[in-house]
């Protein structure tokens, strides 16, 4: 059954009930290079409970030497539910990852930038916000053994933190 638009407007939404943050990491602003930047934040600015977090992430234009997938990775998260199979023969127990997610290179002629979004990028659930003031992101290449990104331009990635109840399973 359909209902009226005034009255889906009324009913609470279960977004609406907490507070969602966001926190933007600007290459510009890091120690480091693009490929390995370091950055400083106190999350004591988030209340300490369970998230789902979304990312965005693009870079600027830079000169195309390879079309690759990237690699976007941090120890940000101390626990996510995130996890990376192999072709390792005899692996008895499943391989947690710091990686946030990937990012597509977009090519625009003899350029090319790296973009990621909610439509590419599946949020990743953590059970606490995080603790580590001091943190890295790492943009490396897919390959079987990554490395730096190759002419990584500047970017910004944002952080989304949506609150979660874990035990009704529904957002918050």
């Amino acid at each position: 059954m359909l209902r009226n638009f005034e009255a889906f407007n009324t009913n609470s939404h279960p977004s609406a009930s907490d507070e969602t943050y966001s926190v933007i990491l600007n290459s510009n602003l890091s120690t480091g290079t693009p490929t390995d930047a370091q950055f400083n934040f106190d999350w004591s600015v988030l209340p300490d409970r369970n998230y789902l977090v979304h990312y965005s992430f693009n870079s600027s234009n830079m000169s195309i030497t390879s079309g690759k997938v990237c690699l976007i990775s941090s120890d940000i998260f101390s626990h996510t539910n995130t996890y990376v199979a192999g072709a390792q023969t005899g692996r008895t127990s499943a391989q947690s990852s710091n990686i946030l997610g990937v990012a597509y290179p977009y090519i625009y002629g003899a350029t090319s930038a790296l973009h990621a979004d909610d439509s590419t990028a599946p949020p990743t659930y953590i059970n606490t916000r995080p603790t580590a003031n001091q943190f890295s992101v790492h943009i490396k290449t897919a390959d079987a053994t990554p490395v730096g990104y190759p002419n990584l331009a500047e970017w910004v990635l944002v952080l989304h933190f949506t609150p979660v109840d874990k035990t009704a399973r529904i957002l918050l």
